[in-house]
């Protein structure tokens, strides 16, 4: 009976021990599910799409893959990799995107994918694909897709978007001038700025807006408002988004205008239109024919132009002017004179 009744005791003994193991394991299961939930591990339609680019315009010229990439159904992750701490502003309400860093996330994801100018070493986030090579004969933009068109993507090309933050002005009340060139300011500037917004201020009686960086300001800016350095890019978006028509060479603010819809006119030079263009259905573009354009064809500008950016001398402001009436974007100036 005593042995009988020891084994009874060790019976149950094994039986609270498995119990309390099994618990632990529960418990250990229960940490990692909730350790990998706290670094966000995704469903598997989630997409990082890794963005590097200094230039506002690179941003923008991603906006379509991000598009692309939506409509196939995947959840959408941005990194944004750039010097502009503001950059976050131009997909502020996008309501496709998700979450939007400035740091790389520490998620996983099902998909990363690497633009145009991401193409450094691994970012150990997810099933990695890149753009592969490409020249500057292809919109930037079309070089982007390329990773939705891997993903399954048969459609055409979708519009650029851009996010902008409202602002109490009247719209349709000014005239928005973009002169900034970056780094690219001695190949890329355009020298009839002044000519051209006193001749839209007292001929045809528009509001000028100056927009740029500190680094674009000269005197002369000082008849009009501007504001140099003085508004993140969200605000300047704004101001585009009201006015009346933009004009600016190729830089990142034609891009932000051409996405949100406004009349365009964009001035190139040395840059390749082909790679560079705005896209948007209400852009015009004024460029020069000469031979040796464009001579953007390396990831550099050559350090010098040879023939004083005749490209540029070439268009006059008679031709921005011929081009704003032309279009409509000055029609009922252009039935009074």
């Amino acid at each position: 009976m005593r042995i009988i009744k020891k084994i009874q005791r060790g019976v149950s003994m094994n039986k609270k021990i498995g119990v309390s193991i099994l618990f632990s394991v529960l418990i250990l299961i229960g940490v990692v599910v909730m350790t990998k939930f706290a670094y966000g591990v995704p469903a598997i339609s989630t997409v990082e799409i890794a963005l590097y680019g200094d230039g506002y315009g690179n941003m923008i010229m991603a906006t379509p893959l991000m598009r692309a990439v939506h409509s196939l159904g995947y959840k959408i992750d941005v990194w944004i990799n750039s010097r502009h701490p503001d950059a976050h502003f131009l997909f502020d309400g996008i309501p496709f995107l998700r979450d939007i860093y400035h740091s790389l996330p520490r998620k996983k994801y099902s998909i990363v994918l690497r633009t145009a100018w991401n193409q450094g070493g691994n970012l150990n986030c997810g099933k990695e694909f890149r753009v592969g090579t490409f020249s500057y004969a292809e919109h930037e933009a079309e070089v982007n897709l390329r990773l939705a068109r891997n993903l399954g993507f048969k459609d055409a090309m979708p519009e650029p978007c851009c996010g902008f933050l409202e602002l109490v002005i009247d719209p349709g009340r000014y005239v928005i001038i973009a002169p900034g060139c970056g780094s690219f300011r001695d190949m890329k500037a355009w020298m009839y700025w002044e000519s051209l917004c006193k001749y839209l201020a007292v001929i045809f009686e528009k509001k000028i807006i100056i927009l740029g960086e500190k680094e674009d300001y000269e005197p002369w800016m000082d008849t009009h408002e501007h504001y140099l350095n003085k508004v993140n890019i969200g605000k300047a978006a704004g101001f585009i988004k009201g006015a009346d028509f933009v004009v600016s060479v190729d830089n990142g603010l034609a891009h932000i205008a051409a996405a949100l819809g406004r009349p365009t006119i964009v001035i190139f030079g040395p840059s390749s239109t082909i790679k560079n263009k705005p896209l948007g259905k209400r852009v015009v573009i004024l460029k020069s024919n000469l031979n040796c354009v464009p001579c953007q064809t390396k990831k550099e500008f050559p350090k010098f132009c040879s023939k004083d950016r005749e490209c540029l001398r070439r268009i006059g402001i008679t031709k921005v002017i011929s081009a704003l009436l032309e279009e409509g974007y000055m029609e009922q100036i252009a039935l009074a004179v």
